[in-house]
């Protein structure tokens, strides 16, 4: 810490020794090229006379510097692009020297750099939303130079302030700003690529930093893992290798976080509990840097306004994108996740909302990814593949756990970790808002309505899909197709011929020959009903099941086509004297139906409504769950 407040101490006196010939890592030369901007300037005059005071001359000094800030936060949002960062980066010198103090000047009180620490938390949120990254770097390509420059300007601009803002909590004694949200951040750039002055040069030194570093920018995330020892991984290495003095600064702090929250997690778990990333162009916004827990913590109290989003939405495919914009409408607090960098930057950034990236080879980097989350919510199929080490980590984590699969294996795992979700206090709730949920609340709302809830001996059930199925839907349909066939029988799951079975669905097309399909309920039905004889059903109106190659299909249905494309479901529920109920529920579009009760379903779990062990929504939640959210019907029930 003492290494870092020393080191940006020294900028702005080589403001006041070199005025702008000699320059702090963050302040490119390119940007003096039309002249010198009017914050820089005004800068350089009050870090010379700072320099140059007498010993009766500080307060003096001191009073010039705090107008000046005052003028920066006063007319800052009258400032194109360049001269917002010349603002910004103007204030940090001046605030070193007010936090920090120097010679015979002593630094302001607590205080008083809180409230200035708080004053420009929202320039910084303006500098960030003018971009913190080029479609070129995501894409690795190769930017316009002067572009490159600007950005980079920004960044290195937001993390001097970081180091700052963290060298100054370390000081005096206030919980440290790790701040996690860096991640996505390229690490300050190689020193050959920040110094170049030559256009032409600095195109060929791109090139070659780009084929050295041809799977992708070095990230700050990758900085946090560092271990405390002389030992690098090779990626860092290099990169350390290509640093100038700034990124050599950087190296310093993240040692010095990674110690102290190994040495502090417990005291201090509420600021550890950090988001991994943030979208692109959102770095420095709800969730990073906020000074004012610095304020909170000056006052002396435990109360942080540092927030964190407690719902992580794994998956940004097809299903994914449904859910995550519902999420977004409703406002709930949210993360997006997945495996895929390119995807789920994608989505991050569209919404403005933050990201981690992670696959699920390795127990101990999701666990580290669900740090600070409450409730998952896994989108990302086949879930054959996702829902086992999900469930075991969110169980480990005391994470609820929450899916959208229609595939029974989710269902099979679920039950068998019953016992130790509980014990856990945690809830698992495969398809949480899915055809399950349909269905589920489709045959309580019968079973309540016409008394046999105890008498019941067999449930025949069929789900209507109507129109086109997502990319990801129909490769899970073909595999499960190569599986065979399935039926509940005396309790027991057993293979099933391929008979067809007649339903109503109660739309004016009369009765019509369902074929069977191995659906999630064949095991929730049992559970949850005690319905001891199953068999489930579907039939395809339009082009669902229609056979398609898969690589070239869209996504998914457009929302034309599933304005288009309603869902019904037909239940017959026969009881142990032979008496016969049925019944028909009529609902949006399957996929509009997952994306808005999986998210209504995270909400009410995020209110509270928890009941720990394996779990399904329809009984949780009730049985009129989702029949509308937010004024908007989803679904009826008619019975028959």
């Amino acid at each position: 810490m003492h290494f870092i407040i020393r080191v940006l101490k020294s900028w702005p006196r080589m403001v006041a020794s070199h005025g702008l010939t000699l320059l702090p890592p963050m302040i490119h030369r390119l940007q003096l090229e039309n002249g010198v901007p009017v914050p820089l300037a005004r800068c350089c005059t009050l870090v010379e006379a700072w320099a140059e005071r007498s010993d009766d001359g500080g307060e003096l000094v001191t009073r010039s510097i705090m107008i000046e800030i005052q003028k920066l936060i006063r007319e800052h949002r009258s400032y194109d692009e360049e001269n917002l960062l010349a603002a910004l980066q103007s204030a940090l010198l001046l605030l070193i020297i007010l936090l920090f103090g120097g010679g015979s000047q002593p630094p302001l009180p607590v205080n008083k750099a809180s409230r200035l620490l708080v004053a420009f938390w929202e320039m910084k949120n303006r500098l960030a939303d003018t971009g913190l990254f080029l479609e070129e770097e995501v894409r690795h390509t190769s930017p316009d130079w002067s572009a490159w420059v600007l950005v980079s300007a920004k960044r290195r601009t937001i993390l001097a302030l970081h180091h700052m803002e963290w060298a100054w909590s370390v000081l005096h004694g206030y919980p440290e700003l790790a701040c996690l949200e860096l991640g996505p951040l390229p690490a300050p750039s190689a020193r050959y690529l920040w110094e170049e002055q030559d256009e032409r040069t600095w195109y060929a030194l791109y090139q070659k930093w780009r084929m050295q570093w041809k799977d992708g920018y070095y990230a700050m995330s990758e900085l946090f893992p560092i271990q405390p020892g002389a030992e690098l991984d090779e990626r860092t290495e290099a990169w350390l290798a290509e640093a100038d003095a700034f990124g050599v600064m950087m190296m310093g702090e993240v040692g010095a976080v990674h110690l102290n929250v190994k040495d502090h997690a417990t005291k201090y778990a509420p600021e550890y509990k950090a988001q991994a990333t943030l979208p692109l162009q959102d770095v420095t916004r709800s969730h990073l840097l906020q000074p004012r827990d610095i304020v909170a913590a000056s006052a002396r109290t435990t109360r942080t306004s540092f927030s964190m989003a407690k719902l992580m939405i794994y998956g940004t495919g097809y299903t994914g994108g449904l859910v995550i914009d519902q999420a977004k409408a409703m406002g709930l607090d949210f993360m997006v996740a997945g495996r895929s960098q390119r995807s789920t930057l994608a989505a991050a950034t569209a919404l403005n909302v933050p990201h981690r990236v992670f696959d699920l080879f390795d127990a101990s980097v999701i666990d580290s990814n669900l740090k600070g989350v409450t409730v998952l919510l896994n989108c990302s199929g086949p879930f054959q593949y996702t829902a086992e080490p999900l469930i075991d980590a969110c169980i480990r984590n005391k994470v609820h756990y929450l899916d959208t699969s229609a595939e029974l294996i989710s269902y099979e795992y679920a039950e068998q970790k019953d016992k130790a979700a509980q014990a856990a206090g945690v809830m698992l709730i495969p398809g949480c808002g899915g055809s399950v949920a349909m269905l589920g609340c489709l045959t309580g709302r019968v079973l309540e309505n016409t008394g046999a809830c105890e008498s019941v001996e067999r449930v025949d059930i069929a789900l209507n899909v109507s129109g086109a199925m997502s990319r990801g839907s129909l490769i899970t349909a073909q595999q499960g197709a190569k599986a065979g066939c399935l039926e509940r029988r005396g309790g027991a799951l057993v293979d099933r011929d391929a008979t067809t079975q007649p339903f109503d669905f109660a739309n004016e097309q009369g009765s019509v020959a369902c074929f069977p399909v191995t659906l999630p309920d064949l095991l929730t039905l049992h559970k949850f009903f005690g319905v001891p004889n199953v068999k489930t059903f579907a039939y395809a109106t339009g082009t669902a099941f229609a056979s398609s190659d898969v690589d070239i299909m869209p996504a998914g249905p457009t929302k034309e086509e599933r304005d288009a494309s309603p869902y019904n479901a037909a239940i017959q529920v026969t009881t142990k004297d032979g008496a016969i109920k049925r019944a028909a529920m009529h609902s949006v579009n399957g996929y509009t139906y997952i994306g808005i009760a999986s998210a209504e379903a995270a909400r009410r779990i995020l209110a509270g409504d928890v009941t720990p062990g394996f779990q399904l929504s329809s009984v949780v939640f009730g049985y009129d769950f989702a029949d509308s959210v937010a004024g908007e019907v989803l679904s009826s029930v008619e019975i028959l």
